[in-house]
């Protein structure tokens, strides 16, 4: 079982700077509740019993968030005092880890999987690193996975308009030790140099789910998820 669960929750909302205009993106309110309420509930549902919080700008406000709604939990902060890049906030997180294998969400995406099943085939195909993948259709706004049948990464393509097509859908496995062990610069992409520099040295996996999944970046979909809460939650 997976127990330990980062969330990357200092992202600003420039996007969404006409709804949220003066706090994190991840605190955005959704039929009635911050964003990352559902997915600090979900992680807790799949059993995750330690949850560390990957912020920055306007991190108190996440922190005086967490303080008057989970006091119980063992909630953990990993600031970035300096914008880190995407790899270089899980880097600084996975130092408040313990376990061997970690989960990492996006703070501006719910994707309604379990946890276990995601880790099941993580194990299963001895990855060192999974993503869950949806498929979307008629979507320019993602970049897209390639996988051969055995779920093993082949590519990562550029964003274009697709018919139909896998996207990351923002959960991932990591491999602490190894992760931890690679030889990183201080600010990095977790997606240019480790997803796609390491393709093909490095055994990743791509797994497909059919659940519910948003992504609150744009206003399109933030005004969606209001909708779609009502009877999700």
């Amino acid at each position: 079982m997976l127990t330990e669960c980062i969330i990357l929750a200092g992202g600003l909302g420039t996007r969404l700077r006409s709804v949220v205009a003066d706090q994190p993106k991840v605190l955005a309110e959704v039929n009635r509740f911050p964003f990352l309420k559902y997915i600090i509930d979900h992680a807790l549902s799949q059993g995750c019993k330690h949850i560390i919080l990957s912020t920055g700008y306007m991190h108190e406000k996440v922190e005086e968030f967490i303080g008057n709604h989970y006091p119980q939990e063992e909630i953990s902060f990993a600031i970035e005092e300096d914008p880190l890049g995407t790899g270089g906030g899980i880097l600084n997180a996975l130092k408040k880890c313990k376990t061997d294998d970690v989960i990492v969400l996006n703070g501006d995406t719910f994707f309604n999987i379990r946890f276990s099943d995601l880790y099941e085939q993580y194990l299963s195909h001895h990855s060192v690193f999974s993503i869950a993948l949806k498929q979307m259709q008629k979507f320019s706004r993602y970049g897209t996975v390639t996988c051969n049948q055995d779920g093993r990464i082949l590519s990562f393509n550029e964003k274009q308009f697709m018919a139909t097509g896998l996207i990351n859908a923002g959960i991932y496995i990591v491999n602490r030790k190894l992760f931890m062990s690679m030889n990183w610069p201080e600010k990095f992409s977790m997606e240019k140099d480790f997803m796609e520099k390491y393709t093909d040295s490095l055994s990743m996996h791509g797994f497909t789910f059919d659940e519910y999944f948003i992504d609150i970046g744009i206003p399109e979909d933030y005004a969606k998820a209001q909708d779609d809460f009502k009877s999700l939650f």
